[in-house]
């Protein structure tokens, strides 16, 4: 059954999600990306949004309201649940949950208690993140978990002295794609530093979204289960679009 709303001009999309206008150029496994996904997503970009807020954790209060106005816009052409485009945005996974009438997923983060509930308790989940230095307990605290609870290790991209993963790399790799690779390593140091680092450590979660084009070269490093915003998103579709099986045994 399809949902109605008067004023609609598209159908057949059941996340929507909300993206800050960064300049990156998105590549395909990217949150960014549509051709990342095997069924419709829509998005809503967010032009007025200063990039330099994003990772702070008081400065993105101030411009809740554009996150708000756009998750809303987002329910009422039919989405039937909400990401966001930055694992930072946890920050603002309450308000805009209160905002909407449908469930809201700001980070990849919220993944966390679901994956620690798969480990052992003498195991740890990894967290490799865009910048470990503005990760702070609040952005866990406000997806609903605390590091006092759960035991993580985090690495941010700023200890890789080479940054090959980052904000350059992430603007040139059309022109030059022998960027993509030099990611791909980044990546895959950076899991292998945390890693021997904490080998207590039983899977990893990527607070970044542009991390998950390179979750296989994570994985390939350390053999553990990599998880994303794109795997938590594909949990999201299949939530609310459920199959109807026409048959019993």
């Amino acid at each position: 059954m399809y949902s109605v709303c008067e004023g609609r001009a598209t159908y057949g999309h059941a996340v929507g999600i909300v993206m800050q206008h960064d300049g990156l150029i998105r590549m395909p496994g990217d949150v960014g990306n549509a051709s990342t996904y095997k069924f419709p997503v829509t998005y809503k970009v967010l032009r007025d949004f200063p990039m330099d807020a994003i990772k702070t954790t008081d400065r993105l209060f101030d411009y809740a309201d554009l996150w708000i106005g756009a998750a809303r816009e987002l329910e009422e052409i039919g989405c039937k649940a909400i990401a966001a485009g930055c694992g930072f945005l946890a920050l603002l996974q309450p308000v805009l949950a209160e905002a909407v009438n449908i469930p809201v997923f700001s980070s990849a983060l919220i993944q966390v208690p679901f994956v620690a509930a798969s480990l052992r308790r003498d195991q740890k989940v990894g967290i490799i993140t865009a910048s470990a230095a503005n990760l702070t307990e609040r952005h866990f605290n406000a997806v609903g978990w605390s590091s006092e609870q759960i035991p993580v290790a985090v690495i941010g991209m700023e200890e890789d002295p080479s940054r090959r993963f980052g904000y350059v790399n992430l603007r040139r790799h059309v022109r030059e794609p022998e960027a993509i690779a030099e990611m791909e390593e980044g990546m895959a140091w950076m899991a292998k530093r945390l890693v021997d680092r904490e080998p207590s450590i039983g899977a990893i979660v990527l607070e970044c979204t542009n991390m998950p084009p390179f979750a296989d070269a994570i994985q390939r490093a350390v053999n553990r289960p990599v998880f994303d915003v794109v795997t938590m998103i594909n949990m999201v579709h299949e939530s609310v679009t459920r199959t109807r099986y026409q048959g019993h045994l």
